[in-house]
């Protein structure tokens, strides 16, 4: 008799697991892995002066600029006459070589390839007088593989003061050495006659280099009748240049104007690096918070009755160190003296706040981005003149 065997229901199950296990693992090994490997390269921000030249050194450089730049003269033999006159020749000379005129950069061996870094460029006046002009030009070439803009000129006093900031070319800048330093004559206080004349022509703000191409800044000096004998008179010329994406609102800006963006972490002004504020961006009027943290005051400087270059802001807040007092004090932080003149114990001259001391200062030009939005000015919210007062950066 044949006997049927019972498989164990345990012993059945667990073949069906493995069954299904393996089953499983080998869905598993059906796949495919698609990778992107991913490299960026950035590029370079970088500029250098070409050879620089001027319209005295003796040598004619550019036949279309300093083609009066030889010849021979009643002083000085094979040597080109003084100029008389700025700007590109022909124009009138003088019949002597008197002074000359010089201008270079540092050598690749002194001066290797800075970026990112400074970019040096020299001109020197030589046993220079009254009347005597000297046009100076200084190409700059887009070294770098980035596009870059014209943001800035600043000319400083040889030591790091900012005589003239946000230069503007075509406009012709005085300045007057004052204890062995230039000022700018900026109005009837603490300057006084004029003793050089600065122009700086050809390069435009917000003038676009593209890479391998380069532009021409042309920079005009003539020494005025009142400067001293046997003086040495320095300057610098800072131009400022960035990648062309990079247009801060205070260039771009046709009525309003930036005065102070990085609040006192400098005596600076802090543009356009430290700028916030871009056009269309709305504007908030000067007013008392209740724990006193704005409390900005102008001090105007030059007895204008409004705001010019050279006048200095500082705040009286408590929350800062300072003290209301009507007064600028060691402990009462500044926001803005480009000339170094804000004098401990000057009494404010305008209260942006209240109004009060403003005289014929119109405080309400006076605005400031709220990047926070709480209503109140705070350090380093950037502070504009809203000249057409339509509460819109513009």
């Amino acid at each position: 008799m044949l006997r049927k065997r019972i498989r164990p229901v345990g012993a059945l199950f667990l073949v069906l697991m493995i069954t299904l296990g393996t089953i499983g693992i080998g869905f598993g090994l059906w796949s495919k892995e698609l990778t992107i490997i991913g490299t960026v390269k950035t590029g370079n921000v970088n500029a250098r002066f070409l050879a620089p030249f001027t319209d005295d050194d003796n040598k004619v450089d550019d036949p279309l600029l300093d083609s009066g730049d030889t010849g021979t003269c009643r002083v000085g033999e094979n040597t080109s006459c003084d100029p008389a006159a700025s700007g590109a020749d022909p124009k009138p000379r003088y019949n002597k070589d008197v002074a000359v005129c010089v201008a270079s950069r540092p050598s690749a061996d002194d001066d290797p390839d800075p970026s990112p870094g400074i970019q040096l460029g020299f001109v020197e006046l030589r046993n220079a007088y009254p009347s005597y002009y000297c046009t100076a030009w200084f190409p700059i070439s887009n070294n770098g593989t980035i596009p870059v803009k014209v943001m800035r000129i600043d000319i400083t006093d040889g030591q790091g003061r900012v005589i003239v900031p946000n230069a503007i070319p075509s406009r012709i800048y005085e300045l007057d050495l004052i204890d062995g330093l230039p000022t700018q004559c900026t109005g009837p206080v603490g300057c006084g006659d004029p003793d050089l004349e600065l122009h700086i022509t050809d390069i435009r703000l917000l003038e676009q280099i593209d890479p391998g191409e380069s532009t021409l800044m042309n920079l005009d000096m003539h020494v005025l009748q009142p400067a001293p004998q046997n003086a040495e008179f320095k300057f610098d010329v800072h131009v400022v240049l960035a990648q062309w994406n990079e247009v801060y609102g205070c260039q771009g800006a046709t009525h309003d104007v930036c005065i102070e963006t990085d609040g006192f972490t400098t005596i600076g002004d802090g543009i356009p690096w430290a700028a916030e504020v871009m056009l269309g961006d709305p504007l908030t009027r000067f007013a008392r918070s209740p724990d006193n943290r704005s409390a900005v005051d102008m001090f105007d400087q030059d007895g204008s009755g409004s705001w010019t270059i050279g006048d200095d802001l500082h705040t009286e807040a408590p929350v800062y160190g300072g003290s209301r007092d009507g007064d600028h004090d060691a402990n009462d932080p500044t926001l803005l003296d480009l000339n170094g003149d804000l004098a401990i114990g000057q009494s404010v001259d305008c209260d942006l706040d209240t109004g009060s001391f403003c005289g014929t200062i119109d405080y309400t030009l006076f605005r400031f981005f709220d990047s926070d939005g709480d209503g109140y000015w705070n350090n380093g919210e950037d502070i504009v003149l809203d000249m057409n007062k339509n509460g819109i950066f513009d």
